[in-house]
């Protein structure tokens, strides 16, 4: 059985199977020919995902996986700043509070990403989303520009 057996599961939509002389493989010899495969997964939605990658040439395959890492799901205290308008049931808190202290629905659901990602809260208050005004933005989408 040959490693590349792996790259075909449950879900795949597509195999690219491409054929080519390469010189970059550790593995190959220089001119021998190389079968690159990719496997592809289309979600539906226009787009396109890379599941698994790999190489054979010559009775011998090398499975690229995972292609890329996971995301870690702990930020390990970073300090994030979250650029919030208060609003009642939504979002409410005085100035220079935290998270922990703050009311409404938005601030329930924040909680529990900072819960699960692990990160400590700056709470920056603003009056609106932004609007071009001046040659500036301004509001959330001014203060994301400016790096506040």
């Amino acid at each position: 059985m040959w490693e590349m057996e792996g790259v075909m599961f449950e879900g795949v939509q597509g195999l690219l199977i491409v054929p080519e002389r390469s010189k970059s493989l550790s593995s190959a010899e220089d001119g021998m020919w190389v079968v690159v495969v990719g496997c592809v997964d289309a979600p539906g939605d226009g787009s396109w995902k890379l599941r698994r990658a790999g190489t054979w040439s010559y009775g011998t395959s090398h499975l690229l996986h995972p292609l890329w890492p996971r995301p870690s799901f702990n930020l390990r205290g970073r300090t994030l700043r979250i650029n919030v308008l208060k609003k009642p049931t939504v979002f409410l808190f005085t100035d220079n509070e935290t998270l922990a202290s703050a009311v409404g629905y938005a601030a329930d659901i924040t909680r529990l990403i900072q819960g699960r990602l692990n990160f400590t809260d700056v709470l920056v208050p603003n009056t609106g989303f932004g609007a071009f005004s001046d040659g500036a933005w301004n509001g959330m989408v001014g203060d994301l520009l400016r790096g506040i």
